[in-house]
């Protein structure tokens, strides 16, 4: 199909909302990976859309600052709350959005998401920025900052 998106190479990602579209599917693949509890990255989808010096961070609960971890830390994080004691914990998605110059550069996603069945004191809804950079010529998820009790 013309501007597709299937393989999210760089030239596919034509019009506004094919790229909007893309970073979308990508989102909702990553709450997929997690909730399937697919945390090898050495998996496709990890080392296809996600960049090779991701970093996530974030400010939850009494507003202390996580400290940057990259993708296998950041997944660590999601194996220990879901190995034992909370197998059923799940992220669903609430809203998604992407917002990028004219040029289809500077791809930035805010979404805002909900955790469920999840460890006390976890907080429940939450808020994220995502900035998305071209490597290897594929639109990839290079960096997450989020923030617990930040969805509106």
């Amino acid at each position: 199909m013309p501007g597709s998106s299937s393989d999210g190479s760089a030239s596919n990602l034509i019009s506004h909302d094919t790229i909007r579209q893309h970073c979308s599917d990508i989102i909702h693949g990553f709450f997929e990976m997690i909730n399937t509890r697919q945390f090898d990255t050495n998996l496709g989808f990890w080392t296809l859309n996600i960049a090779s010096n991701y970093t996530y961070a974030g400010l939850h609960g009494d507003i202390a600052a996580y400290d940057a971890v990259d993708l296998a830390g950041h997944l660590k994080n999601f194996e220990g709350l879901t190995k034992d004691v909370f197998p059923d914990f799940r992220l669903e998605v609430v809203d998604v959005w992407t917002e990028m110059n004219m040029r289809g550069e500077d791809v930035r996603t805010f979404m805002n998401w909900l955790q469920v069945n999840c460890p006390p004191g976890i907080v429940k809804p939450s808020a994220a920025e995502i900035k998305w950079r071209r490597e290897e010529g594929r639109l990839q998820i290079w960096e997450v900052r989020t923030m617990g009790g930040g969805a509106v």
